[in-house]
């Protein structure tokens, strides 16, 4: 079991990504935006943080490099999943300091074997 961390402003997005990360087995808990996101990492130690990129204020690239740069943060890995699917787009938020990036809309079953491979290679 893995402690993950949710930050996706839209609740039925977040819920749903809750869900099946829970179901999986995993224990999880939910910020509605970046800045509350920062406060979970630094008062808990996350071993994967599931990320939209598109979030008012701090958007997820932005996250992702703060989270990458600062070592109070544990270093957990980061999975973005966002709406924005270019080829630029993902390369930005590889850039940024995701370790995996999956698009919208997505599959509950691709979702789930990328977050088990990813925290298997922890």
């Amino acid at each position: 079991m893995a402690k993950v961390l949710v930050v996706e402003d839209e609740s039925d997005v977040r819920e749903l990504l809750s869900t099946v990360l829970e179901m999986n087995g995993h224990e999880v808990e939910s910020v509605p935006e970046s800045w509350n996101a920062m406060v979970e990492v630094s008062a808990g130690s996350f071993d994967l943080v599931v990320m939209d990129v598109s979030m008012p204020g701090m958007n997820g690239l932005e996250l992702a490099r703060l989270l990458k740069a600062q070592p109070s943060a544990g270093s957990p890995q980061i999975l973005m999943v966002s709406a924005r699917s270019s080829r630029d787009d993902i390369a930005a938020g590889l850039a940024a300091g995701a370790d995996a990036y999956v698009t919208k809309p997505f599959s509950i079953g691709d979702l789930s074997r990328r977050v088990e491979d990813m925290l298997a290679a922890v």
